[in-house]
């Protein structure tokens, strides 16, 4: 559906920092091919990193891969398994 409108919004979005969403909501976060973990520098980081394209139109796309709660209660899945997945 609608997609976040910059890199900014995505990043606090993601963190827990907007609307009204608390930081605990999200298990943990990670970063790829970046200098930095912190939303913000990232978010600066990417937005100068696009800009410098001429062909980038659209530079960012969000999506979630979700799991169930009751598989990683039982041991299915942990926090090595989704960063694999998610790889």
């Amino acid at each position: 559906s609608r997609q976040p409108t910059s890199f900014k919004a995505s990043a606090l979005y993601l963190a827990g920092r907007s609307h009204g969403h608390k930081p605990d909501r999200v298990a943990w976060m990670e970063s790829r091919n970046l200098e930095t973990d912190d939303p913000g520098k990232a978010a600066i980081r990417m937005d100068a990193t696009a800009a410098a394209s001429t062909r980038c139109k659209q530079p960012q796309y969000h999506f979630i891969i979700s799991f169930d709660p009751n598989d990683a209660k039982a041991g299915k899945v942990n926090d090595q398994v989704m960063r694999e997945i998610a790889g």
